[in-house]
């Protein structure tokens, strides 16, 4: 999970809402104090989520769960 010590301590429950909602619904995202949360799920595997942490455009992480 490269880039997870980095982020902002608040934004980690919303990390963990969105992959909840990515993994019912195919994809999701959110926004935290300038922060934005994208999550996918996989086609063939929902149980796999991809998790981009943006700030502005600048890609802050990236996580597989």
């Amino acid at each position: 999970m490269a880039g997870w010590n980095n982020l902002p301590k608040g934004i980690k429950p919303v990390i963990n809402h969105v992959i909840a909602e990515a993994r019912q619904y195919g994809k999701a995202t959110a926004n935290y104090y300038g922060y934005r949360v994208i999550g996918r799920a996989q086609a063939y595997n929902s149980n796999a989520v991809y998790v981009y942490v943006l700030n502005g455009i600048k890609l802050e992480a990236m996580m597989r769960f």
